[in-house]
């Protein structure tokens, strides 16, 4: 096996798990088949993970973010329905219990904050997955503190909306009008980024490399070398 990157969106009904809040909608999004080999078009998982009244605290001031009536989650499929979908679909993409080390969930904040809610609301389906996670947020800082974006300077800040907005280009791409703050937006949003970061740092790799074989050429030339153009 080789390991596979998922995109990575829960939306919550507040953020606060300890005090019983709930995830209400879960993406997944995955570009590559089980060889490793990029499929054409990603693939998503999308879908609203219901509750019953009694079990479902309501912050009015997250309903303002993710815009999910209330009432369409209590009518969702329910938490176990929605796990045993997610489950069956994972594997169908090739996902195994006994390979999770190669299954890796990325997103901005996945494994803090959106990992506890899926681990509490879909077990069987997050068991496929590895439990270090790639987390865009620390990349961002790294790559904010170090290399501007657009003549400017240096800010993790600029790398996230520089992310987002690849990411949601992507989403255009793909033909979906949900917005941000939509989990199967955020999903595919999240695996476009984490694709632009990898392209960063291959290019970031390469540029280095040159750099190391233009230094050992020119060391050599001052040596007298006649190997310094080779």
């Amino acid at each position: 096996m080789v390991e596979r990157f998922f995109g990575v969106d829960g939306e919550m009904s507040s953020n606060t798990i300890a005090d019983g809040h709930r995830l209400i909608q879960i993406g997944v999004a995955i570009d590559t088949a089980p060889d490793g080999s990029r499929l054409a078009e990603p693939e998503l998982f999308s879908s609203l993970v219901g509750w019953p009244a009694p079990d479902l605290p309501w912050d009015e001031r997250a309903a303002s973010i993710h815009h999910i009536p209330r009432a369409d989650v209590l009518a969702a499929p329910r938490a176990a329905s929605v796990d045993d979908q997610l489950y069956d679909w994972l594997v169908d993409r090739g996902a195994r219990e006994d390979s999770r080390a190669d299954q890796i969930m990325v997103g901005f904040n996945v494994g803090a904050f959106d990992a506890p809610f899926i681990a509490q609301a879909l077990p069987r389906s997050f068991s496929l997955f590895l439990r270090r996670y790639g987390d865009l947020n620390p990349l961002c800082f790294a790559l904010g503190h170090t290399i501007p974006l657009s003549g400017g300077e240096p800010s993790p800040t600029s790398w996230r909306r520089y992310l987002r907005h690849v990411g949601l280009k992507h989403v255009e791409r793909f033909g979906r009008v949900e917005a941000e703050h939509d989990a199967g937006t955020d999903a595919l949003l999240a695996l476009a980024a984490w694709r632009e970061v990898e392209a960063t740092f291959a290019g970031l790799y390469a540029d280095a490399t040159r750099q190391r074989r233009s230094d050992r050429d020119a060391r050599k030339a001052a040596a007298g070398d006649p190997r310094a153009d080779g």
